[in-house]
């Protein structure tokens, strides 16, 4: 499931869930291009590297830890290299997750 709205009265999501454990994927971008992007000609600063997005950042991720949630954090080189696939099975196996054999 993705992007799933874990909070009741914020609009915060997670960019990805494991309900049955309690698990959430986040995906933070911006990290490699020091938070700016090139789109349609325009130079954007990423707002999770802004103090204040990550301000908000801290405050989504610790109401998250208050509702039980473990929330995992990937850079796009955690993605491409595939550790984060890795951690997420880590994870969920520590949760007692088990893979079906064919």
């Amino acid at each position: 499931m993705s992007e799933y709205r874990f909070h009741p009265k914020r609009l915060w999501r997670f960019d990805f869930v494991f309900l049955d454990y309690n698990l959430a994927v986040e995906l933070e971008g911006g990290t490699y291009s020091h938070g700016r992007r090139t789109k349609s000609g325009q130079t954007l600063k990423s707002r999770h590297l802004t103090p204040t997005g990550f301000y908000q950042d801290c405050e989504k991720y610790a109401e998250a830890a208050i509702q039980g949630w473990s929330v995992l954090r990937f850079d796009s080189r955690m993605v491409r290299e595939g550790s984060a696939f890795d951690y997420t099975v880590r994870a969920l196996e520590s949760r007692g997750f088990r893979w079906k054999k064919a």
